[in-house]
Order: structure tokens, then C-alpha cells, then sequence
């Protein structure tokens, strides 16, 4: 990864080394950095529309980029059915479950946060938590420990697995000659929050965690959850290009599937055995190791490690 986290690394990926954090800020200072990151995701879709594709971006992460519907992405057409797949899916999946954000207590704190003394705003702050759950973290036991996820974590989740489980009624075929470029993001590795062992997002508001997994990580809760979270993704995935095989359009289409970054967890591929005490150097390689797969036209067989980019 060009970058340990979504800002620096996220434009490098989209319109190359011209857009690392290192070019990015050495070169034309006078431009903020948000139309740089902006500019980079122009890059891709305007090539393919000047060689006579389609483009499309799907969920081009208006609220981590802060992209608006209005911008030119290079002439692409832009949608974004998060919140339509989210309700969608509920109803559907979920049996109507409602899950209620805790805004409302969220204000009657920021009320009692402006009147009290200044010693005790940040015990009421929490980090960000409102002490509106201050209760509802996890529980240990012998065997397990649980986790009990707060609304908007579970919300968040939702929001973006639903989009990503919806991918095959997403996926318009039809038998047009025209060549089309479809970049899709999908922010569901961010949200690991509501997943469990069996590789399922939970929306029981209690995941449960055995103590064995936990030891497999390094005994980071942090880490199981991105691991459950992660491994999720990959399998809703599959889903759908077994789909796009069922459809008989997965032998001419090229998928490339690429995150901008990893997450400082513990792997226990990435320990090498001399350095099995320095949890930092191996957090550090993990929040460079991103995901990086290429399925070409009509390619077959086993997947292969290569490292011609490395």
C-alpha cells in the first residue's frame, strides 16, 4: 500500500504515483489536498470514456471523500444505493428489524456537555461515546468472550454490506457490444463491527467470540473483529462472481479487487519469529499489506501469488 490509511493512500490507487502523499504535497501546493483526491478519481474513468467505454462509480464514498453527487468524475455516471439496499435489505434479509441511532441521547448530552464544568467534559465526552452505553462493550467468560455491538456501529455495518450482498440485483447483462469500466468501493472492511466466526454479519446485538480464536490473534479483540469482518467480505464476494458465472459473463469480464490499505492487527503470517515480541513492527506490516487480486478474460485454475509489482 502506498499508505497506512484512506487519504494518502486511496489517491495513489486510483491515479497512480503522480498521487502519493509524497507528490501529492510537493507538487502545484496552491490546490487543496480535497481536489487532488478528487482529481485522482477523475483519472480512471476518463481514460476509459475517451477509449469508448461505459463508466460507472458505485458508492464513490461521499462521506469518507467527500465527494458530492455533483462532482465530474471524469464523466461517469455516479450511483450510490447504500441507503435503498439498506432498507431493501433489512425488510428482506433482516425480517424488518429496525435499528434506531442514539442521536437523540447523543443531544440531550452535548445539552448537559455545554453546561457543566469544564473539569468533567471530557468524562462525559467519553471519546466520543456520549456515556450513552457506557455498559455495553463485551463480557468475558471461560471459554467466549461477547461483544455487544452500539446501534450506530451495527447501522454503519449495514450500510455498507447490504450494497455489497445486493451486488447480483445491482448487475445489469444484457447483450450490447459496448465495453464498459464499473469501479464499485464498498466501505464494509472499515465497519468490521458486527460479524461473527461463522462469517455472517449479526445484527443479535451479542456476537460471541471464542477464546481460541482470540489467542490465534494475538488476544486482540480488534483483530478477530477485522478478521471476521474482512473474511465476510471476501465470501459475500464470491457470491457474486458465481453469479456473474451462472450469467456466463465472468469469462469476459476483468475484475481487479484492491483496497487502499491494511489495519495495524495482528496476523500471524506477518510475525516473523525473531520479532514475535514487537507487536508494533508487525501491526506496522500488516497496515501496509493491502489486498490486491486480478481475474483476467477468461482465466482458469488456482490462484497464484506473483509479486511483478512489488
Amino acid at each position: 500500500s502506498p499508505s497506512g490509511n484512506t487519504y494518502s493512500a486511496l489517491p495513489a490507487v486510483l491515479g497512480g504515483y503522480e498521487y502519493t502523499a509524497y507528490n501529492m504535497n510537493m507538487q502545484r501546493k496552491e490546490l487543496p489536498l480535497a481536489e487532488k483526491i478528487l482529481e485522482s478519481a477523475r483519472i480512471l474513468p476518463l481514460n476509459f470514456k475517451r477509449a469508448g467505454y461505459g463508466a460507472t462509480i458505485i458508492s464513490p464514498g461521499w462521506s469518507s471523500l467527500k465527494f458530492k453527487p455533483t462532482d465530474d468524475l471524469g464523466g461517469a455516471i455516479l450511483e450510490d444505493p447504500a441507503d435503498v439496499c439498506m432498507k431493501a435489505w433489512l425488510k428482506e434479509r433482516a425480517g424488518g428489524l429496525s435499528i434506531r441511532d442514539d442521536l437523540p441521547e447523543k443531544f440531550i448530552a452535548f445539552g448537559l456537555f455545554r453546561s457543566v464544568s469544564p473539569l468533567f467534559r471530557e468524562t462525559l465526552y467519553d471519546k466520543g461515546n456520549w456515556l450513552i452505553h457506557p455498559w455495553r462493550i463485551t463480557s468475558t467468560h471461560r471459554d467466549k468472550v461477547v461483544v455487544y455491538p452500539k446501534n450506530r456501529e451495527m447501522i454503519k455495518a449495514i450500510q455498507e454490506y447490504a450494497a455489497l450482498d445486493y451486488l447480483p440485483q445491482l448487475t445489469s447483462i444484457d447483450n450490447s457490444t459496448k465495453n464498459s469500466f464499473v469501479m464499485i468501493f464498498n466501505n464494509s472492511p472499515h465497519e468490521p463491527w458486527a460479524y461473527n466466526e461463522l462469517f455472517e454479519i449479526d445484527l443479535s446485538g451479542s456476537i460471541e467470540y471464542s477464546k481460541e480464536m482470540l489467542h490465534r490473534y494475538g488476544n486482540s479483540l480488534t483483530s478477530v473483529k477485522h478478521v471476521c469482518g474482512d473474511t465476510t467480505v471476501l465470501v459475500t464476494f464470491a457470491r457474486w462472481l458465481r453469479f456473474l458465472k451462472e450469467n456466463g459473463v465472468y469469462d469476459n469480464t476483468r475484475i481487479v479487487v484492491i483496497s487502499d490499505h491494511g489495519a495495524g492487527i495482528h496476523v500471524p503470517n506477518l510475525v516473523a519469529e525473531t520479532e514475535a515480541n514487537h507487536a508494533v513492527s508487525a501491526a506496522f506490516r500488516a497496515s501496509v499489506n493491502s489486498l490486491f487480486m486480478v481475474k483476467d478474460f477468461g482465466s482458469r485454475g488456482e490462484l497464484k501469488i506473483d509479486d511483478k509489482f512489488m
